[in-house]
C-alpha cells in the first residue's frame, strides 16, 4: 500500500494533472522481478495551440535600439531626435479577439504610445515613439532604462486568435 502511493504520488508531481486509473503490483514473478503496472491519462499538454500570436507592430523593434546600460560609465548619445509611427490595419478578426489596452508612457524627453481602435470587423493600432532627448547622462539612465521597457513591451503587443 505504501509503495502504491509514493507511485501515484510520484506520477503525479511528474505529469501535472495526471489521472490514475490503476495500479498493479506483482511482488515477486516467477522469475524474480518486481513488476508494477499503472494506468494513467494527461489531459492535452497545455502548449498545444488553441490561439494563434499575432504581433501588431513586428517592426518596432528595428525602428529604436536599447543600448547596454549594466556598468555603464559613460552617458549615452543619440545621433539626432527620433520620431517612429507604426500604423497596422487589419481588416477582419473573430468577434470575440480581444485587443490590447492603450497605453502612453513617457519620461525626461521621451513617450511611447500605443491605441488600438476596433474598426467594422477589424481594427486599427497605432504605435509611436518619440525621443527629443539626445543625451542621457549617467544619472538619467534610469529614465533610458524605463524608455526601453515602454518601447519592448509595446513591440510585444499582439492579438490572440482562436484557431478553428
Amino acid at each position: 500500500v505504501e509503495r502504491e502511493k509514493f507511485v501515484k504520488q510520484t506520477l503525479r508531481l511528474l505529469w501535472i494533472g495526471a489521472d490514475i486509473s490503476d495500479y498493479k503490483a506483482e511482488v515477486e514473478t516467477g522469475e524474480g522481478a518486481s513488476v508494477e503496472e499503472i494506468k494513467w491519462r494527461l489531459a492535452e499538454p497545455p502548449t498545444i495551440e488553441r490561439e494563434k500570436k499575432i504581433l501588431i507592430f513586428p517592426r518596432a523593434r528595428t525602428g529604436f535600439s536599447c543600448v547596454s546600460l549594466t556598468d555603464r560609465k559613460t552617458p549615452v548619445v543619440y545621433a539626432h531626435p527620433m520620431f517612429l509611427s507604426i500604423d497596422t490595419d487589419v481588416t477582419t478578426l473573430p468577434p470575440d479577439t480581444r485587443l490590447p489596452d492603450a497605453k502612453s508612457q513617457h519620461g525626461d524627453g521621451w513617450q511611447v504610445t500605443t491605441t488600438y481602435l476596433r474598426q467594422g470587423a477589424g481594427m486599427k493600432a497605432h504605435f509611436e515613439l518619440r525621443l527629443d532627448k539626445t543625451e542621457f547622462a549617467l544619472d538619467e539612465l534610469d529614465s533610458l532604462n524605463s524608455l526601453c521597457r515602454a518601447a519592448s513591451a509595446a513591440a510585444d503587443a499582439a492579438l490572440y486568435v482562436p484557431i478553428d
